[in-house]
């Protein structure tokens, strides 16, 4: 019998995302990423000095470009964002 073969998916491309700040309570800022329709991710952070911080990340987005005008959007929000960078993974 013939054996079909699957074609190996596409690699992904990069992605990018801009970090917003680590937090001990992130919800006013997810709040106002909420409201201005960012897309977002958090993580938390262990820390034994301060408790538990939570990272904020605008993203992931496609092309650094969306990254690059998203970082605009933020500084827009009132926030202090830090720089675009390639998504953690």
């Amino acid at each position: 019998p013939k054996l079909s073969t699957k074609k190996a998916e596409p690699v992904a491309k990069e992605q990018y995302v801009v970090q917003v700040g680590a937090f001990t309570n992130p919800l006013a800022v997810t709040a106002k990423l909420d409201s201005a329709k960012m897309p977002y991710y958090t993580e938390v952070v262990q820390d034994t000095r301060t408790g538990n911080l939570t990272r904020v990340r605008a993203g992931p987005f496609a092309t650094r470009e969306a990254a690059e005008k998203a970082l605009e959007e933020l500084k827009g929000l009132g926030l202090q964002p830090g720089t675009v960078t390639p998504r953690p993974g």
